[in-house]
């Protein structure tokens, strides 16, 4: 059938409300870069953005506040597991903290609490006892702290500096309006817990935040070099007998960080620890150096399930909205990424860095049922950049993932070595059923950087590409072998979701309802030409003659299904 061709200004037109609505908004204005600006300078601009949007919030509370100095016992329990102290006010939460050992700490708050603004000491967890600090769904607003940090595997700058105990558990409390400050670059900043090697966090949140630290930067946690403890076996199978760190229902929102390298949303790197039906939204992170993702920065022995992330991601080499570097052995299981990130090399929507050497040591990892629709590097043309991953090898294995956001700049060409709508580089990487969009990647069909591809799996597919309608719809499953209706939901107009986001029931109650939102907002597309009607190519024009999200040559529908 033949088209009407559009004029270049309404081409223009329609590559940015295809960008729009196709993947959301970035956090930052979208001011263009001056030819004179280099990538620093854009990172020290883009944070400079975060920090305006955290001082314009409101953060008064109407709650009394902490003076910064006073502590009073609290009038009621012996700060035992079974009968916690009661904590109403701020100067009661600063005694516990402070003067009571470590086999003294469990607390229950009944109020939420303003801390003001005042620098907060921190707190240890290091006895042996049983210790719970049950938020009862309170509210800590306006925690802050300066301080240098420490070194890798040490106490950092947190509300709670470090955390080893076995039979911790943290739960049921969110923090808002905090401010984490770094005067020096070390190690360890976070909101909740700067070092935590043992524990568990069941439904602990951190909104409205903002961390600016040195090296290993996460809203939630850090947690590296933790000894002895893994979450996965030698393949990237989940292990739960040797488990360190236990994190479930657990959310950032609205949270900027910034650091150097081992940067995070979530959290930064981790050892040993268990993650399971948590997110990160509505943030952005800067990293200037490398080793940096929106979820968790330096995954290493972890075993992540049921997560997603949707930020702005900001780094500089070795980055992505999800995670950043994959060091040993990890396993990530029913996970998406979307969002925006940006980076200079190494980039890719869910991993950015995931080989061995490099100065990575990745071991055998699994990544089983998840997809990416990050818009991945639209401000700067990076080398090693795919829309899931940016360089992959021998050592990871891809199962059933799927990856349908931007890949490059508005001038990056559809096959430069290194750049490819699934991975950017890899080498004999173990892949089955894997799928791109060809269309809104913009890659046609440069799905890999290279074809070092082994089959893994019984779909007959490595990596393919497939135009935007195959990908979506009641019938994309049937297009995609290996993907099932068991874990994956196919719906009208929209790129598979999985079923445990389109129907969260391992999700928080009170979060329900925003995870299915985020999934559905995740899978959403434009319909660009063959794809938005019933065109036929044949197979041998269908590559040259495809419209792609940079190069559009004929109208397509927007969501209200109107033509422009």
């Amino acid at each position: 059938m033949e088209q009407t061709k559009t004029t270049w200004a309404k081409k223009l037109l329609l590559v940015f409300f295809a960008i729009t609505l196709a993947f959301g908004s970035v956090v930052i204005s979208p001011t263009e870069k001056a030819h004179a600006e280099t990538w620093a300078q854009y990172l020290a601009r883009t944070w400079d953005a975060c920090k305006a949007d955290f001082a314009a919030l409101d953060k008064n509370t109407g709650l009394p506040q902490w003076d910064g100095t006073s502590a009073v016992q609290p009038a009621q329990g012996a700060g035992t597991a079974d009968d916690p102290w009661l904590i109403a006010l701020p100067e009661e939460l600063y005694w516990v903290a402070t003067h009571t050992d470590n086999d003294h700490k469990s607390m229950r708050l009944v109020n939420d609490i303003d801390l003001g603004g005042k620098p907060w000491p921190g707190m240890a967890i290091t006895g042996s006892a049983e210790t719970v600090i049950d938020g009862q769904n309170h509210t800590i607003y306006n925690l802050y702290m300066t301080g240098a940090g420490g070194g890798y595997a040490a106490a950092g700058v947190g509300f709670i500096t470090y955390a080893n105990n076995p039979q911790f558990v943290m739960k049921d409390v969110m923090f808002r309006y905090a401010q984490i400050i770094a005067t020096a670059v070390n190690y360890n900043y976070s909101v909740v817990i700067s070092y935590f090697t043992e524990g568990r966090l069941q439904h602990v949140s951190v909104e409205d935040s903002l961390i600016q630290g040195g090296n290993f930067v996460g809203a939630i946690c850090n947690g590296w070099s933790n000894g002895s403890h893994s979450a996965v076996d030698g393949t990237g199978e989940l292990q739960e007998s040797t488990i360190g760190v236990r994190i479930d229902q657990c959310h950032t929102a609205r949270v900027y960080t910034y650091g150097a390298s081992c940067v995070g949303n979530f959290s930064g790197p981790l050892w040993g620890a268990k993650v399971t039906n948590s997110f990160a939204v509505d943030g952005a992170t800067v990293s200037t150096a490398g080793h940096s993702g929106g979820f968790v920065s330096c995954p290493g022995y972890d075993y992540v399930e049921n997560s997603f992330c949707n930020i702005s991601m900001y780094g500089n080499t070795q980055t992505s909205v999800f995670s950043g570097v994959n060091h040993y052995n990890n396993g990530f299981k029913n996970c998406y990424a979307s969002g925006v990130v940006e980076g200079s090399s190494i980039v890719g929507g869910f991993i950015g860095d995931a080989q061995r050497g490099n100065g990575i040591d990745a071991y055998a990892s699994k990544y089983t049922n998840c997809y990416s629709t990050t818009m991945v590097g639209m401000q700067n043309t990076a080398s090693n950049m795919g829309g899931f991953g940016g360089v992959a090898d021998y050592n990871l294995t891809m199962l059933n993932c799927y990856s349908a956001g931007e890949v490059g700049a508005l001038t990056t060409a559809g096959n430069e070595s290194s750049v490819a709508g699934f991975v950017g580089t890899t080498g004999s990487l173990n892949t089955g059923a894997c799928y791109y969009d060809m269309q809104t990647s913009s890659m046609r069909d440069h799905g890999t950087g290279n074809s070092s591809l082994v089959g893994a799996g019984d779909s007959g597919v490595t990596v393919a590409g497939r135009v935007t309608k195959d990908m979506t719809g009641v019938d994309a499953l049937s297009n995609m072998p290996g993907f099932t209706e068991d874990t994956w939901l196919a719906k009208e107009g929209v790129y598979p979701q999985l079923r445990v986001f389109a129907n969260p029931t391992t999700f928080h109650p009170d979060d329900q309802d925003l995870v299915k939102a985020y999934s559905l907002a995740s899978v959403c597309t434009a319909m660009l030409y063959p794809s938005n009607g019933d065109y036929e190519i044949s197979d041998e024009n269908l590559v040259k003659e495809m419209d792609t999200v940079r190069s559009i040559k004929y109208l397509f529908p927007f969501t209200n299904n109107a033509m422009v």
